[in-house]
């Protein structure tokens, strides 16, 4: 090799050892970083920013150093999740929630990983440390269980279903969407499942289903099983027998009837064994209401406490929110897919 070869070649290695860092950096690096510093890099994984949407709305962006984003998706979620919600119980029509609410999550998701994929490897200083991860996490938690306490006592409340009462309409481990606006406008009318207090103090809160509202005259056989409102019998039908049971072990015997109520049909159950030969009269008075659970001879209502105030009422039962299974092998209950958004 020549001596203007050599010089050349020592040129050259001069120039690449010379090149600015953004210039060597196979990836983009900030203009506002100092000349000649590298920061340390580090792999964007799609894998993870999909997992923390899935745990969290707008966790996905916030991985991905997407603040602002992050902060709207989250607000936008909590909002729009209280007003499909309240929406579905005035309508009556849980599946708007799937309509509205499942597509915001999906794309909070999509693009929390297209964005992930697209970034690569890129400087420390535009990542959240662990540590900011931890405080939008608890930040996140703290403004779900505010939120819900909010909303809980004042338009709209989740129930949980602790016994078997309201058989076969409701059953245990099923929560239920409780609308406590909806008799702000609008008369309590028979065939409503409403959420009510037992007593004016009472901390307790009881399930039922109107039956009788104020000036009726109620009257129950309880050998018959039959159901009087004002002189006329409210007719059922017997469809066959009804097992209730957990976890597939059988007991108690029912027999499961369709009633042609005026409130429309229901399926109500009579225990298979004989009752006592009882006939109750009640006059329901103005402002009052009369509650029965539909596993009749299994609930304790207004036969036994007597009609209840509306002012007792907590709010009406517009759908099934979720239920849960509790007959798993695993060391927690697992949902049961045919009883979520099921309208009452």
């Amino acid at each position: 090799m020549t001596q203007d070869g050599q010089q050349q070649d020592t040129d050259r290695s001069c120039q690449i050892q010379d090149m600015p860092p953004e210039e060597l950096s196979p990836w983009p690096v900030q203009a506002s970083q100092p000349p000649g510093k590298i920061q340390r890099m580090h792999i964007h994984r799609p894998f993870w920013a999909a997992v923390m949407s899935l745990m969290q709305i707008g966790w996905g962006q916030f991985y991905n150093g997407q603040i602002a984003k992050a902060v709207w998706i989250y607000i936008i979620a909590q909002v729009l999740s209280v007003v499909v919600v309240l929406i579905a119980a005035k309508t009556g029509h849980p599946i708007v929630i799937a309509c509205f609410v499942a597509p915001l999550y999906a794309f909070a998701l999509i693009e929390a990983v297209i964005t992930a994929r697209a970034m690569g490897p890129f400087h420390k200083k535009w990542i959240p440390a662990w540590y900011w991860h931890l405080v939008f996490v608890v930040l996140a938690s703290l403004l779900d269980f505010g939120g819900y306490l909010a909303v809980s006592n004042t338009v709209l409340k989740y129930s949980k279903i602790p016994s078997t009462s309201m058989l076969p309409t409701l059953t245990v481990m099923d929560v239920v969407v409780v609308d406590r606006t909806a008799y702000l406008s609008n008369p309590v009318q028979r065939g409503d499942i409403v959420v009510f207090k037992p007593k004016q103090d009472s901390n307790e809160e009881w399930i039922k289903r109107v039956v009788g509202i104020g000036k009726d005259m109620v009257r129950y056989d309880s050998t018959e099983g039959i159901l009087w409102i004002n002189d006329e019998p409210v007719e059922q039908h017997y469809i066959g027998p009804y097992q209730s049971g957990l976890c597939g072990e059988v007991q108690q015997d029912y027999l499961l009837y369709a009633l042609s109520a005026p409130w429309g049909g229901n399926e109500i159950l009579h225990t298979s064994e004989a009752m006592p030969n009882e006939m109750f009269y009640w006059n329901v008075p103005e402002g009052y209401v009369f509650l029965m659970g539909d596993n009749r001879d299994n609930s304790l209502d207004s036969r036994m406490v007597g009609p209840i105030s509306q002012e007792n009422i907590v709010g009406r039962a517009a759908f099934i929110y979720t239920s849960f299974d509790l007959c798993t092998d695993l060391p927690f209950p697992l949902p049961r897919p045919g009883r979520t958004l099921k309208k009452l």
